[in-house]
This record gives structure tokens, sequence and C-alpha cells, in this order.
């Protein structure tokens, strides 16, 4: 899924170096995790935080086996933007239906219906549950 400040381009490489210095014993704990993109290629122990309620709310959801939208249309991506609805919801509108994976950065369209983020952003969440398996979700102030 794309997420403004996504950490995707670099993580193999991101990825390799800790494991490097990483025990099977020691916990891995991403402060920051956004769509998890790093914590998703560690193994073992993994803690996932983030500050952000609805990117920790549709992360969580996602490991419990929810099932994102096939579509979002600008009627549903402005309901959700302006109404109270679920965290995860607010989540996968907010980041993978917006552009450029800035939350409620403008809702993302190709101007000619071809292309449908929604869907590539729900099958990009999916593919990622086998991988968030046994992760720890939090919503803390890494500060406290």
């Amino acid at each position: 899924m794309k997420y403004k400040g996504s950490k995707e381009r670099f993580a193999d490489e991101i990825t390799s170096i800790l494991q490097q210095f990483r025990t099977k014993e020691q916990w891995f704990v991403d402060l920051f995790c956004g769509a998890c993109s790093i914590t998703e290629r560690m193994q073992d122990r993994r803690i996932a935080n983030d500050l952000n309620t609805s990117i920790y709310a549709l992360m969580t959801a996602i490991q419990i086996g929810w099932e994102p939208p096939n579509h979002v249309s600008y009627q549903d991506y402005i309901r959700v933007k302006e109404f109270p609805c679920a965290d995860y919801l607010k989540g996968f509108v907010g980041f993978g239906c917006t552009w450029g994976g800035k939350y409620f950065g403008g809702f993302a369209s190709d101007g000619v219906g071809k292309r449908n983020y929604a869907d590539e952003s729900k099958r990009s969440l999916l593919n990622q549950k086998s991988k968030l398996q046994r992760v720890i979700f939090c919503n803390l102030d890494y500060r406290c």
C-alpha cells in the first residue's frame, strides 16, 4: 500500500543491516511502522508501533482477517473523511485511496476509470497479512 514516508524502496537494504546485528532472542521494535514494509520483512519477535490511530487500526484489522472494500467512490471517500466511522476503514480510505499515500491528501483517480486504487491497496494489504502474523501492534507515543 502506498504510504507517505514509506520505507518500501529501501526495505530490503534496511532489514538486511538490522538482521545482521540482531540475535534470535531479541525483539525487533519498529517505532514508526506505518504500512509495515520493514516489520513484514523482519523475522521472529516483532513489535510494530505507530502513533496514527487509523494506520494502527488498519494494520491490526488486516492481521485479524478484515478485508477492505474492492472499490471506493469519490462519495465514499468524502463520507469516510468527514463522518465518524471505524478507524480501520478511515485508515484504508485515508491512505490507500488518496494521492501519494498522504492521509486524505485528495481522492486518487486516474481520471478515466481504468485504475482502481482501492483494489490495488486491498491486494497489497492482503499480501502482507501472512507476513504480519504474531506481530504485536501498538498505538503509543514513543516518547512515553
